[in-house]
């Protein structure tokens, strides 16, 4: 089968983008931790800062805090869905590659990551 390839101009981009950023407004995002961590997979892979990871995260509904020492992914309502451990995130490889957590207003030393 041949494929059609076309590179698309910024416009176009920019219109294909704009649609597939929009979504139903009964869409609501996975919850269950094996769907987490396909769905949020690339963007804990490509992000270059924990702003910038916070940034993909909220485009898609969540947020990152802490709930004791442990850091956790929650809905933008606030609902805790799971660790970062369990969609196979480690939080000592995050700090590795984007450095400290930013501080937050958690006030945990252990966990102060707080982004909302």
């Amino acid at each position: 089968m041949d494929r059609i390839h076309k590179r698309l101009n910024p416009a176009e981009l920019a219109a294909v983008t704009a649609l597939l950023k929009r979504r139903p407004s009964d869409y609501a995002p996975p919850r269950s931790p094996h769907t987490l961590q396909a769905y949020t997979q690339f963007d804990f892979a490509r992000a270059t800062s924990w702003q910038d990871l916070f940034s993909r995260l909220k485009e898609k509904g969540y947020l990152l805090a802490c709930d004791g020492a442990e850091v956790v992914l929650l809905t933008l309502d606030g609902e805790i869905l799971c660790g970062l451990s369990q969609i196979n995130q480690s939080g000592a490889r995050l700090r590795a590659r984007l450095g400290a957590f930013p501080s937050g207003g958690s006030g945990s030393t252990s966990c102060p990551v707080t982004h909302h």
